[in-house]
């Protein structure tokens, strides 16, 4: 599954990440192929750079879900 995740994060557009450590999958790689990008994180974490999102939310996701939809609304339209 990682080859098919990898074929098609080439060719992203909206990339958003809500929740993870960076540590399993290397999102700040991912993050650099997309137009636009969203981390979600409670709190930074040592594998992710933050300076590769468009956007960066730390706080919890319940309380961020309002501003992520806003921005993917922003971006489609």
């Amino acid at each position: 599954m990682y080859e098919e995740l990898n074929r098609h994060i080439q060719d992203c557009e909206l990339f958003v990440v809500i929740g993870t450590s960076g540590n399993v999958i290397g999102v700040n790689t991912m993050a650099q192929f997309a137009t636009r990008s969203i981390l979600n994180n409670y709190e930074p974490s040592v594998a992710i750079n933050d300076a590769y999102f468009s956007k960066v939310l730390y706080k919890k996701a319940i309380e961020a879900v309002d501003e992520i939809a806003k921005e993917i609304k922003v971006f489609l339209n």
